[in-house]
């Protein structure tokens, strides 16, 4: 019977698996042998913890109900699912496979997905959601006469699924049109891959090559010069570079290709806003692409809880963007005016302004009051959204040029422009800003946010999701950035733990190694229930007078660069 319960266990590891060989010639002759041998195995499967790593295919089209697989491990199935979506539902069938059911008038956007069992949860994984069907890549597809035939526009779901994967797709265009090729890969879905768009005539000539466009991913913008056939292939390097000079592939390398001759939908302007409300948007949005017809009606989905308002085009165009909103509200909204004759300017504080570096050598200018003694932060917004501007900002006098501040990098590794400034006397300032590279076209797009600069402090934590078992405690480190000279103690606590699992408070001093960096600790009671939760870290400025909390600040996690998320996630875990 034990040579039974070894072979049984066949999924686990060499190692394992000789400890249990020993253990049997150990106890060979104990009557309990059997019983603890198995108790062994086992406890040491129920270890494993739920996780998804992906999901297969990575996108859906509104208004129809498919399935999509579930990559990953699940020692339970199947398991509890979570999404942000009202309009998105999914249920569990076979093993490792999810349903998905779209509304019809459901928006191009993401739904996050979670899903947890009684070994924990997952972390919150994408699922695009597209305007119209997706079709799925098939291999073989890596050379010209495999190219899979595609009907402008169209929506792909695939993946370089092994070392020098290329895959290849045909789609016929006519002079005139601009044929657009935009991949998702790794801003939105996190594959680890740099990934390479070509488009090659019939006869295998390549005509543009791209890539890095939006952060990591392609994109191909093509006016055809003559009717015809054109094919589009797919190839990838990996995120962080190594010494193979060949291209990439893994299970990993997933992505959404899309391609039309017809409406495309690369941005708005302004990249933000500042309403965190179902309804339209603070300012009037400005959509910019190309084929895009006049006076169409801007399609706004509101805030989810994880994923910012999400703006978008009706079909047939594709794309979409998350527009975060921005803090103070009742900002005053301006957009670039190419042909004005004066210089833009700024009636209050604070403003945001958007534009392009659309030319080269452009500096776009606008003038703003400032007041003696008074500081003022100006930030710019584009990198972090996928757009190649380099942006610099500059603070000049207007009545005699002279330079006052310049920034092109707000900190190591973000590029976008950042700065403060105190004002040394009444009177208007002249902001400035360009690329500082010269760069320039019609994706070289921001939106410059200019504010009074207050004291303040923002909370950050590297993770949103924390397993525990009954008697166990982890840590919870937060990071505190002080803004403007902040120097009040804060009280950093957690909120919404269920009632066998304490958090002490920590109290961040306004100088010293707390002013930086604290950490928590999350605590569960010998006889700590199982638990499925969200909960949140919040920090309590206290002030110094009244000995009291002011104006408590949620602590953060970065899902991507344009969404941040202030619930994580708490699993207890049952014995």
């Amino acid at each position: 019977m034990i040579d039974q319960a070894l072979a049984i266990r066949g999924e686990g590891s060499v190692r394992n698996l000789a400890t249990a060989k020993l253990i049997k010639r150990s106890l060979k002759c104990s009557g309990c042998c059997f019983t603890w041998l198995v108790a062994i195995i086992v406890g040491n499967g129920a270890t494993a913890q739920i996780k998804l790593d992906r999901l297969f295919p990575p996108a859906v089209a509104a208004g129809e109900e498919t399935s999509v697989k579930a990559e990953g491990k699940f020692p339970v199935w199947p398991p509890t699912i979570i999404c942000d979506r009202d309009d998105v539902h999914l249920s569990a069938a076979e093993e490792g496979v999810l349903r998905v059911s779209v509304d019809a008038a459901s928006p191009p956007g993401v739904a996050w997905i979670r899903l947890h069992d009684n070994t924990g949860a997952t972390e919150l994984t994408p699922l695009l959601i597209e305007p119209i069907p997706v079709l799925s890549e098939k291999e073989p597809n890596d050379r010209i006469a495999q190219a899979i035939e595609l009907a402008s526009p169209a929506v792909v779901g695939g993946r370089l699924e092994k070392s020098g994967d290329v895959d290849t797709f045909r789609v016929s265009a006519r002079q005139g049109q601009n044929l657009i090729v935009s991949l998702v890969a790794n801003q939105v879905l996190r594959a680890p891959m740099d990934a390479v768009l070509q488009l090659v005539d019939a006869d295998g000539h390549v005509l543009m090559q791209t890539d890095d466009d939006r952060g990591l991913d392609p994109q191909i913008v093509f006016p055809v010069p003559s009717d015809g056939e054109f094919l589009i292939r797919v190839f990838a390097f990996p995120e962080t570079p190594n010494s193979t000079i060949r291209y990439a592939g893994d299970a990993s390398y997933v992505y959404v290709l899309r391609a039309t001759t017809d409406s495309w939908l690369d941005h708005f302007l302004p990249l933000v806003d500042d309403s965190d409300s179902m309804s339209a948007p603070s300012g009037d949005v400005q959509p910019n692409g190309w084929s895009l017809p006049p006076g169409v009606e801007v399609t706004r989905k509101g805030p989810t809880g994880i994923s910012p308002a999400t703006l978008s085009l009706p079909p047939p165009a594709l794309g979409w963007q998350w527009q975060p909103s921005v803090s103070p509200r009742d900002a005053q909204f301006l957009q670039e005016q190419p042909d004005a004759k004066e210089m833009a300017r700024a009636i209050r504080l604070p403003f945001v302004f958007s534009g392009h570096i659309a030319h080269a050598g452009e500096v776009d200018r606008i003038l703003f009051q400032g007041s003696k003694g008074k500081r003022y932060l100006i930030t710019v917004e584009s990198k972090r959204f996928g757009f190649p501007l380099d942006s610099v900002v500059r603070l000049v006098d207007p009545k005699d040029g002279s330079e006052l501040r310049r920034n092109d990098d707000r900190a190591r590794r973000d590029y976008d422009a950042a700065l403060e400034y105190e004002a040394q006397k009444d009177g208007e300032i002249e902001l400035q800003i360009s690329d500082l590279v010269d760069g320039f076209g019609p994706r070289h797009a921001y939106s410059l946010i200019v504010r009074e600069a207050k004291p303040d402090v923002v909370l950050e934590v590297s993770n949103d999701r924390f397993t525990l078992k009954p008697g166990d405690s982890a840590e919870v480190p937060v990071s505190i950035n002080r803004i403007g000279d902040f120097d009040l103690r804060t009280k950093i606590l957690a909120e919404g733990l269920p009632a066998d699992v304490i958090c002490e408070p920590v109290i961040s001093e306004s100088k010293g190694d707390t002013s930086k960096s604290v950490k928590l600790k999350l605590v569960a009671a010998e006889e700590a229930q199982p638990f499925q939760g969200e909960f949140r870290i919040v920090g309590q400025p206290i002030d110094s007078d009244k000995q009291e909390a002011v104006n408590p600040k949620p602590a953060t996690y970065k899902l991507r660069e344009a969404v941040h998320i202030n619930q994580l996630w708490l699993t207890v875990v049952s014995e």
